[in-house]
């Protein structure tokens, strides 16, 4: 048999306690620590009752409140003018780059919101319209400023473009003159006087061969063909003690020469250096570097051909 909860007397039943009953009751059972703990302990499980059947409301009304918060902080972002974007700052790394070309780039970038704007998308349409631009990083500075990072490839030699008959080729413009350079992954650019502060120390190639004159931005010489021309210089300084005084590139024949001394070596371009420098070895020990005086080909398998 379970023992039903107690549950208090109805009034009907209940007697009044007087003044007397009170002292009697005090003074044989006086006040303790103890029974006022038990008597928080029932307040507090009556709380506690209460709120158990108030608990599926309160997740709920705190459900909502939190919802109508995230809908109004979301409304505040996407739809106020605040986050859109009213400043562009352009960190410039190199005096190459044209600052006035940039800034019409970006000019679509303004007003648009801060959230949608994307570092892929922005570097695309800057690489796409500057081809001299190697990297665009876009930092978003909230609430409504963009900064963008732009740094340009690296140049790896002055370049002269010249005709079959030896001519230079010299391109000008209101403004200065222009300038042709080689980048380090072998694209043509061109610059104005004053914009490459030290050329000095780039070396030059004469690029002839070319057919139609290329364009700003086209890719001229692979990556490879330019380190094998790099590393047949260091080469000729390193292991033979001869100075490049010119360098020449046949575009279309895809070979180049390099000057030193009194003749010129011819080099294929795409066969291996070590071939053609063991030829070339083989030449000097056979018929010595005084007889050739105006050029070496190294390009043929089973001989070589000088004047």
């Amino acid at each position: 048999m379970t023992l039903q909860s107690p549950q208090p007397l109805p009034a009907r039943f209940r007697r009044g306690t007087g003044p007397l009953t009170r002292r009697i009751v005090e003074k044989n059972h006086p006040f303790s620590w103890q029974y006022r703990s038990e008597r928080w302990g029932r307040i507090l499980g009556r709380l506690k009752a209460q709120m158990r059947g108030l608990k599926r409301y309160f997740w709920i009304v705190l459900s909502g409140l939190m919802l109508i918060a995230t809908i109004g902080t979301g409304g505040i972002i996407f739809f106020s003018s605040v986050f859109y974007v009213s400043e562009i700052r352009v960190h410039r790394s190199d005096l190459r780059m044209d600052m006035e070309l940039i800034e019409r780039i970006l000019q679509p970038f303004f007003g648009r919101h801060l959230f949608f704007v994307h570092s892929s998308e922005l570097e695309t349409l800057l690489k796409n319209t500057v081809p001299d631009i190697d990297r665009a990083t876009l930092t978003k500075e909230y609430p409504n400023r963009l900064a963008v990072n732009v740094t340009v490839r690296p140049l790896t030699a002055r370049l002269i473009l010249t005709t079959v008959d030896n001519d230079k080729h010299r391109s000008t413009q209101t403004g200065g003159t222009l300038q042709d350079f080689l980048t380090e992954d072998g694209r043509y650019v061109q610059y104005r006087d004053g914009q490459v502060p030290d050329i000095s120390g780039l070396p030059m190639i004469h690029l002839v061969d070319w057919g139609i004159k290329p364009k700003p931005g086209r890719f001229l010489l692979e990556s490879n063909f330019l380190q094998q021309m790099r590393e047949a210089e260091e080469i000729l300084r390193e292991r033979f003690g001869r100075n490049v005084r010119t360098r020449t590139v046949f575009l279309r024949a895809r070979e180049f020469h390099m000057t030193v001394d009194k003749y010129t070596l011819w080099f294929d371009g795409q066969s291996p250096l070590a071939d053609q420098f063991g030829r070339y070895t083989l030449f000097l020990k056979t018929v010595g570097g005084e007889t050739a005086w105006q050029d070496i080909d190294l390009r043929l398998r089973d001989r070589v051909v000088y004047r």
